[in-house]
């Protein structure tokens, strides 16, 4: 599930008040809650999990690819060049991306036209020869 740039400008601003939403965060989609990406504390503001934490990470590394494929230097948190780097999906000299960070990246994003959303919905077919 990739999230949508309402769900991660949620959780980042989550993270920014130190893992626990202001007070008047009160509300977050369901699926929020399905996934446990927030949790509620029992004032009723909304708190961000591991699980969103890690969720948040992922979408800042690949916004962080996405960038550098599109020709710009993203300024990157440590974290998330440190590991883009030790993973393989970026070169450590000139922070270009590698043939590796693109075929991941790749995986993540459907194919615009290829008709991601069908092929999802029905089962691959195995010919038998």
């Amino acid at each position: 599930m990739r999230l949508k740039q309402e769900d991660i400008a949620l959780l980042r601003m989550l993270d920014s008040e130190g893992g626990a939403g202001p007070a008047t965060i009160t509300d977050a989609p369901k699926t929020m809650f399905e996934f446990n990406m927030v949790s509620r504390l029992p004032s009723g503001a909304l708190q961000l999990t591991k699980t969103g934490a890690r969720a948040l990470f992922q979408a800042e590394c690949i916004e962080a690819l996405e960038q550098t494929l599109a020709g710009r230097q993203p300024a990157m948190v440590d974290d998330v060049e440190r590991w883009l780097t030790s993973s393989g999906f970026l070169h450590p000299a000139d922070r270009s991306i590698t043939a590796r960070g693109k075929l991941w990246l790749a995986s993540l994003t459907p194919e615009v036209g290829e008709g991601a959303e069908d092929a999802e919905a029905q089962p691959a077919r195995r010919d038998a020869a």
